[in-house]
């Protein structure tokens, strides 16, 4: 388990049964996008639930978190029950296609920047004509002081391939799946809030984020 219960309050929460959130059985969902945080999952899990009340949507959850995880059994103890798992390793060799696809599109966008600087990844690093670019230079430069020299290493080409596997993943389920609203737990970063969001825009889907 990626998080350890901390205290009573958790173990307590576990325990109890609760009526909280209920299917629609709609056709028509209502994407709510894990932060893989504890705390955020209630507000946002509450603006998902008023919204799934109001218009009568399911809601599913967008995730990295596996079955077992704590956050994923907080999710299931809210009520919850459908689940996107977006990116593991697994899931690479599962989807051999758009692995190709994103690693043609990784293969291509490297080349565009050893010639022309990482000018051209912020401005012109675009999927399917949604810059994503923008994203993928931010979550770069975040940690190690990495915004000091940025260069193109293993580091940087991880993230850029990660990144495009998983804008590939969301995009398909969101227009497979009938997606009216997506809930995001954050606006920033090459994550899945930050691409779902990009998605959204892109294809005139409604988006909330929790203030």
């Amino acid at each position: 388990m990626r998080y350890k219960i901390k205290n009573n309050i958790l173990y307590k929460f576990l325990s109890y049964n609760y009526t909280f959130y209920k299917k629609n059985s709609s056709a028509k969902k209502i994407l709510l996008v894990d932060r893989q945080r504890i705390e955020p999952i209630f507000a946002n899990a509450m603006l998902a639930l008023a919204i799934s009340q109001k218009k009568k949507l399911d809601i599913v959850i967008l995730t990295d978190e596996k079955r077992d995880s704590l956050i994923t059994r907080i999710y299931k103890k809210l009520g919850f029950d459908q689940f996107l798992n977006v990116f593991s390793f697994s899931k690479i060799f599962k989807n051999f296609f758009i692995s190709l696809k994103s690693l043609l599109y990784s293969f291509l966008c490297v080349i565009n920047i050893f010639f022309k600087d990482f000018r051209w990844l912020i401005n012109e690093y675009k999927v399917s004509n949604i810059l994503i670019g923008d994203l993928i230079y931010d979550t770069n430069i975040r940690y190690y002081h990495r915004f000091k020299n940025p260069k193109l290493d293993l580091y940087f080409i991880k993230i850029l391939f990660v990144t495009t596997f998983r804008f590939f993943i969301i995009k398909n389920y969101v227009l497979k799946n009938n997606i009216k609203i997506i809930v995001v737990g954050t606006q920033t970063g090459a994550n899945n809030n930050g691409l779902s969001l990009r998605i959204a825009n892109a294809y005139n889907i409604k988006s909330y984020c929790f203030f």
